[in-house]
């Protein structure tokens, strides 16, 4: 008989300890966005004022909810509903604004909402603030470049952030000739002269004096060659049939050599590109492998 009520006793203790983990697990799964909702739309002055010294504190507690969050979903392999990214971006703006120079609620944006969320415009906004935050930092302004050309596909909203990054402590030296890129890719070839024109002024590299040179001298002859087409087009009433029109048609005496080693062409749009693309051709070792230049 006690065999019986010792089993009994183990069975019933088993069954209560499923059903309790059962309900913490329920409960668990409803508390973070929950909780959220409650924190992140209170005023930022309530916040900032309820912080007291401890703003930092308080920014990292929210900080470790927003992970804890964004963890569980990832290990239930589900996708953060819409009400969900949004209680998120609130959390950020609020941790942000009580941390301004806490890099990881930015980094943690940059590579979460734009890619999983669409939330190009958001993440945007909070690198703005990172900008104004981290004024010695090029990382903001080399992220929102990204977005505007990648995600939103405008180099000309693009051109300006890059050219900033471009100029900072610790930024890659390519940065430079892709700032000068952009300008291409959106038309603005003199505003791309004007930036190479200073940041050559301003770099004492002999080596990379030279390559931005070279990317300034390809500018310059991409800017005489479209104006070129444009005093054609004014004169004749049409675009040039290809490029060499232009010396036909007396515009030009001769077309500038390209330094990259391509050769100038028209576009259809009236636009003059080259057929290097503005990159140094690929050399090819004796074992036919390319290697840059």
């Amino acid at each position: 008989m006690k065999k019986w009520l010792f089993v009994l006793i183990i069975a019933a203790s088993a069954g209560t300890s499923w059903l309790c983990v059962h309900q913490l697990y329920a409960i668990q799964n409803k508390r973070p966005a929950e909780e959220f909702s409650r924190l992140v739309f209170l005023p930022n002055s309530l916040i900032r004022a309820g912080s007291l010294e401890f703003k930092g504190i308080v920014a990292d507690y929210l900080f470790l909810k927003l992970m804890v969050l964004h963890g569980e979903r990832l290990l239930d392999r589900k996708e953060l509903s819409k009400t969900e990214r949004q209680i998120s971006y609130k959390a950020l703006l609020q941790i942000t604004e009580l941390d301004p120079r806490f890099w990881d609620p930015y980094l943690f944006a940059e590579t979460t909402f734009p890619w999983e969320g669409e939330m190009v415009a958001e993440t945007n906004e909070l690198l703005e603030r990172a900008v104004l935050a981290l004024p010695n930092d090029y990382r903001p302004n080399y992220f929102i470049w990204f977005n505007y050309y990648y995600f939103i596909k405008d180099p000309k909203k693009a051109a300006p952030y890059m050219e900033k990054a471009s100029r900072m402590q610790g930024a890659p030296e390519y940065f430079k000739n892709l700032a000068a890129r952009m300008r291409v890719y959106s038309g603005e070839l003199q505003a791309g002269i004007v930036f190479l024109q200073q940041v050559i002024r301003e770099t004492s590299s002999a080596s990379e004096r030279e390559l931005l040179e070279k990317r300034l001298f390809s500018l310059q002859a991409l800017e005489l060659l479209e104006s070129a087409v444009r005093e054609f087009k004014k004169k004749n009433s049409r675009l040039p049939a290809d490029i060499n029109e232009l010396i036909t048609g007396g515009i030009l005496k001769k077309i500038p050599p390209d330094p990259y080693g391509g050769e100038f062409f028209l576009m259809e749009s009236g636009r003059v590109y080259t057929t290097s693309a503005l990159a140094h051709a690929k050399k090819k070792t004796e074992d036919n492998v390319p290697a840059n230049d």
